[in-house]
């Protein structure tokens, strides 16, 4: 090929690089049961019931309080997989995250003021996990990070949408898809409500009820084409 005619090619593909703009943003919802998606695992702990499973449940329970004068803990643990790669409604690894969140579907229960933190897990579960095989439930700092990623309330009789932003997980992630271990709801020690919250988990027979993850992102922009020598 002579070079006026490489020349040309390597113009023509430039010019459309540069007719396609900017860009944009996009947007991906990942929620059990929508759009084939089947990624979302969730359970919940019960200290009272430390080796019964609770997956399948259609509620995720939440508890820092007592029954008959001991501790009566519950705590959720939640993950979305599948959600990073270079496949349709997937977060591709070089992407940059914009907004990430979780909104969960609120049962009943009153946790105000963030009374409910997210903390990142830092140990795998499965669905057939329980308080025992878990290790005396989830301890913040050993069984996840030490800090929160978010907070959130619930307030009874309210079937509100429960959001928490999980941006910052998100965004160490996609780097290290590997590491997405999932979350821990846990009830901050600082509420002193000795009832359980709940949430819908997603095996909840409406679907729309279950819990989602959104997250927007703007790809990587397209490498500048190389001019042959």
């Amino acid at each position: 090929m002579s070079v006026i005619k490489t020349k040309n090619i390597t113009c023509l593909l430039v010019g459309i690089i540069c007719s396609l703009g900017p860009v944009s943003a996009e947007t991906v919802t990942f929620q059990q049961g929508v759009d084939n998606y089947a990624g979302t695992s969730d359970t919940s702990l019960f200290q009272d019931k430390p080796d019964t499973m609770i997956s399948g449940s259609k509620g995720l329970f939440v508890q820092n309080g007592e029954k008959d004068g001991e501790p009566n803990q519950r705590h959720i643990l939640i993950r979305f997989d599948d959600i990073f790669g270079a496949g349709p409604n997937q977060i591709p690894a070089d992407a940059t995250i914009d907004n990430a969140t979780v909104t969960m579907v609120c049962q009943y229960g009153y946790s105000p003021d963030g009374g409910l933190e997210v903390f990142e897990l830092i140990r795998p579960f499965k669905d057939g996990t329980t308080w025992n095989n878990f290790g005396d439930g989830v301890t913040v700092g050993e069984d996840t990070a030490s800090d929160p990623v978010g907070a959130f309330s619930i307030f009874s009789n309210k079937k509100d949408n429960a959001v928490v932003d999980v941006t910052a997980s998100i965004t160490a992630w996609v780097a290290n898809p590997s590491a997405n271990l999932g979350w821990s709801i846990l009830e901050a020690d600082r509420v002193g409500f000795d009832g359980t919250s709940a949430a819908f988990a997603s095996e909840a027979e409406a679907v729309e009820t279950r819990p989602i993850l959104t997250v927007e992102f703007t790809p990587a922009e397209p490498a500048d084409p190389t001019e042959p020598e």
